[in-house]
């Protein structure tokens, strides 16, 4: 790599001004005026492909990671508008968007730059709905919600049992890889569309300004009784850092309770190690004295550490049954869902709390 090439890149002028609001809270905005703009993506991309048109724009590896596909702004130009005119010519708009299964490619970005272009509203789904769930239950609650009028797929094959799941009218499937008894439109069939003028008509009524919704923020943070709020996110990382390397995750608990509590998953080569059991046998692991004592004495080093209640933990359980994908307690990044891991295990939020204290509970004095 020393011999690589390699070119400045020009970064654009910094100047921000930021004030202290109430509360705590900063403030900072640009103090550089706002240049002139396009009204929206379709006609950025109209510009750009007029202006550069052999310029590269998006290149990917093929199918087999041998060839590199490249597409220059004239070609994505001219292929954004082959597409819209195909989903205007299927019906689709604010009532039946565009949803797709599959991850980043050049074909899903076209896709959504040809929806962005005539107005079609786009529901990019994570690919972990619908290659790791094991009953497709959020990927089917998704279609139910947004009633797509096409769904995409590049590989018809590695999607195929998850397009077969959707719910409710079946959708026109499109995919780029055909699989064996799967009903679907090949891409180039929408490739091959001539655009007309309706494209062009319905990129000018393209309002930017209706493409978000904001519906709240989803805060993992909570009030013990006596008011004080307990920053989870920062409970959590350094609960499971003391602990080390017994604790693999952990979620935090203790809404209207009197302390903070932690439901947690072991990090069974660690802890069947330590506990001289089988990793297999999660519950005896869990039991196992030794385990017992190293979990007890790292958040009593943590909690050593604290100097307030909202970040002291006083007591563990130990879990056994893994995260479920299928019931929302694992996300498409692959993280816990605090909110849906406590929800779904109430039962176990209650015995962290009883009185007296669960045999199975780990209680951490001062």
């Amino acid at each position: 790599m020393a011999g690589a090439p390699l070119r400045e890149v020009e970064l654009g002028p910094v100047k921000i001004a930021a004030t202290e609001a109430p509360g705590g809270a900063l403030v900072i905005r640009s103090e550089l005026p706002l240049e002139p703009y396009e009204a929206n993506l379709g006609a950025l991309l109209r510009r750009s492909a007029a202006a550069v048109p052999e310029r590269p724009f998006l290149a990917e590896r093929d199918h087999h990671q041998t060839r590199w596909r490249h597409l220059s702004y004239g070609e994505a130009a001219a292929h954004a508008e082959a597409l819209g005119q195909a989903l205007l010519d299927r019906g689709l708009g604010p009532e039946r968007p565009l949803l797709i299964l599959s991850g980043n490619s050049l074909d899903h970005a076209l896709l959504m730059l040809a929806a962005l272009l005539v107005g079609v509203p786009v529901v990019p789904v994570s690919v972990a709905y619908s290659t790791l769930s094991r009953d497709f239950g959020t990927l089917r609650a998704i279609a139910r919600l947004v009633r797509p009028g096409l769904v995409f797929a590049a590989d018809g094959e590695a999607f195929a049992a998850a397009i077969a799941s959707l719910p409710g009218p079946p959708a026109e499937v499109v995919v780029r890889r055909a699989a064996p008894g799967l009903r679907a439109t090949n891409l180039a069939t929408l490739l091959a569309t001539t655009p007309t003028a309706a494209v062009r008509q319905a990129a000018e009524r393209v309002d930017p300004g209706k493409g978000l919704l904001f519906d709240g923020r989803i805060a993992e943070d909570f009030k013990l009784t006596t008011g004080t709020w307990v920053p989870c996110g920062k409970v959590r990382v350094a609960a499971l850092a003391a602990a080390s390397p017994l604790l693999q995750d952990a979620v935090v608990a203790g809404a209207d309770r009197a302390s903070v509590g932690l439901l947690v998953w072991l990090n069974p080569p660690a802890a069947s190690r330590l506990a001289g059991v089988p990793a297999s046998d999660q519950a005896a692991v869990a039991r196992a004295p030794a385990v017992r004592d190293g979990i007890r004495a790292g958040i009593a080093a943590h909690n050593a550490a604290q100097t307030g209640s909202a970040t002291v933990v006083r007591r563990v359980l130990v879990m056994t049954e893994p995260p479920s994908m299928d019931a929302g307690e694992i996300t498409d990044k692959g993280y816990v869902n605090q909110r849906a891991t406590l929800d779904r295990r109430q039962d176990l939020v209650e015995r962290l709390f009883a009185s007296p204290p669960d045999p199975d509970v780990i209680v951490v004095d001062d």
